[in-house]
């Protein structure tokens, strides 16, 4: 029976490390997008709201 107890303790180790992994990917990855996609919108935003204005 002990063959079981080691098998069933390894599964959950491996479960906990899948889980563990895949909120780890899921918040850099998510990071990545805002880091390459954000700083487009701050830029485009502060082309926008930041350019001084032409005097005449």
């Amino acid at each position: 029976m002990s063959k079981l107890d080691s098998t069933s303790e390894t599964v959950i180790a491996v479960v906990f490390l899948v889980i563990n992994l895949e909120k780890w990917l899921k918040s850099l990855i998510f990071y990545l997008f805002l880091l390459l996609h954000g700083s487009d919108f701050r830029n485009a935003r502060c082309m926008q709201n930041c350019q001084a204005p032409i005097r005449a």
